[in-house]
């Protein structure tokens, strides 16, 4: 029953007052605790863990194919595209630039990132973060991002 009371200090502030006036009543009264009462102590007084605590036990991020790349860039454009005439140029002009040497060689530079770091889009999204103002505060908050 002391360790309700010694324990109401440690607790977040939502919910603190009827925490300890239930842990209180609890000591005063000597009747059965309440269930919320003891399930908020137990939940509030639980060890915090770090936001990226469990980082190490993911998979690396997957590169995707490029193929895969280009039928969901056609996807996402085809809800801008004017008329189904605007729709097949786009597709024709993403087609021909995924089939070039061009996509091959930023493919591979993606692939030898992924082997060398175990999120190749992290320090990239980062940096854009970083570097790109946009006009809210919320927007342009890294830490809110990366969790760091």
């Amino acid at each position: 029953m002391a360790a309700a009371v010694v324990a109401g200090p440690a607790l977040a502030s939502i919910g603190k007052e009827y925490v300890q006036s239930a842990a209180l009543q609890h000591v005063a009264t000597a009747a059965k605790p309440n269930k919320l009462a003891l399930l908020a102590l137990k939940t509030l007084n639980a060890p915090i863990e770090p936001f990226n605590a469990y980082e190490g036990k993911l998979p690396n991020l997957p590169v995707p194919a490029l193929a895969e790349t280009a039928e969901r860039y056609l996807i996402s454009i085809k809800a801008l595209c004017k008329n189904e005439a605007e729709f097949a140029n786009a597709s024709e002009k993403v087609h021909e630039f995924f089939s070039s040497d061009v996509a091959a060689k930023l493919q591979d530079v993606l692939l030898q990132r992924a082997q060398a770091s175990k999120n190749w889009l992290a320090d990239w999204s980062v940096e854009i973060l970083r570097t790109f103002r946009l006009c809210s505060a919320l927007d342009t908050n890294v830490f809110a991002h990366t969790g760091g």
